[in-house]
């Protein structure tokens, strides 16, 4: 029991963990893209209900941004429309997509300078999606944008938090790991090159920050 209890608090620190990594990268990405493009233009490709993305937008007035949040599940989008009006975020648009719909994703317009896939990645085994998800992005992204990502470099206590990191009435995360080497390569095979990564103390969640080329 005590160890159970151990383990979840562990669970819980590198979630909140990730949380700050996650909007640290993000907040960085939408700088350097108003920096470079005057207006940034954001999608996240599986935005969940969309609390992160809704917090940093309404942290950051003074940035000219507009943004497309996308999901599967039409629950995960009323609620995330829901809690925009509660924090008063008004330049979003919320729509159906699939982030691992390479063709769909290629086809972005306007093109993004700042792309999310947040909380994605590590749920699937298949490197085929997650690779396909990539070349999407990178087609689909603003020439010299930014990709915010995570996955799971390391594989302890994983089905632990998996069951910490979602609502009891959902079910648990099945996540799965890929060494960071693994990992960066598919980011270069997708033609995008990673810049910054930020891990827990424990290395159990990655954020990387990654590039397209300024050029085609």
């Amino acid at each position: 029991m005590e160890n159970d209890i151990r383990l979840e608090d562990v669970g819980w620190k590198v979630l909140r963990q990730r949380q700050v990594n996650l909007e640290k990268l993000l907040m960085q990405a939408i700088r350097a893209a108003a920096a470079e493009f005057g207006a940034v233009r954001l999608i996240d490709l599986a935005v969940g209900t969309g609390r992160l993305v809704l917090s940093t937008l309404r942290s950051m007035p003074e940035q000219d941004i507009t943004a497309v949040l996308q999901d599967t599940d039409p629950t995960h989008l009323d609620q995330g429309r829901q809690l925009a009006n509660q924090l008063g975020v008004t330049r979003v648009r919320f729509q159906l997509g699939d982030a691992f719909d390479e063709r769909e994703l290629g086809r972005m317009a306007p093109p993004p300078n700042v792309v999310l896939a947040a909380g994605l990645y590590e749920l699937t085994p298949d490197d085929t999606k997650v690779l396909a998800s990539l070349r999407g992005a990178a087609a689909g992204m603003a020439p010299g944008g930014w990709l915010i990502y995570t996955d799971q470099p390391h594989h302890d206590h994983l089905e632990m938090i998996g069951r910490v990191a979602v609502p009891r009435e959902e079910s648990p995360w099945a996540m799965h790991r890929r060494l960071v080497g693994e990992m960066d390569a598919l980011i270069e095979t997708a033609g995008l090159s990673r810049l910054e990564r930020e891990t827990d103390e424990y290395g159990l969640f990655c954020v990387g920050l990654a590039r397209r080329a300024t050029t085609s």
